[in-house]
């Protein structure tokens, strides 16, 4: 069986839809998720996180800088004497803690996600 010129027209045409929406359904496109940054439990604010910006906070054992950059979310410097965290990213749904100083940085879904992973009847 050869494949004709239509063929491989419609094959390259599916071929792109295919990825157009497998990149719209995986970055976001369905809406901006948002950081949320608490300190002892006392909401800082809320952010996007599509917005580049640097967060100066005052935690219980002094301060610490929150960094949305590219797309993620690091806790980029603290007063704590466990330092590891200081090199992790997030960028989908979850937490970065530093406990000693009681900070917080939450990644929630966006507007165009309800949280949910599945509903049964």
């Amino acid at each position: 069986m050869r494949l004709t010129r239509g063929d491989c027209l419609l094959l390259a045409v599916l071929s792109l839809l295919t990825l157009v929406l497998w990149l719209a359904l995986n970055s976001g496109l369905t809406g901006v998720a948002e950081v949320v940054v608490a300190v002892e439990g006392d909401m800082l604010g809320i952010f996007p996180l599509d917005q580049d910006r640097t967060i100066n906070v005052t935690g219980s054992r002094g301060p610490a800088v929150v960094e949305i950059a590219g797309g993620r979310v690091r806790i980029a410097s603290s007063d704590c004497p466990d330092h590891s965290w200081h090199s992790h990213w997030l960028s989908t749904r979850g937490s970065l803690v530093c406990v000693p100083n009681r900070v917080v940085v939450e990644v929630r879904a966006g507007a165009g996600e309800d949280g949910l992973d599945a509903i049964t009847r």
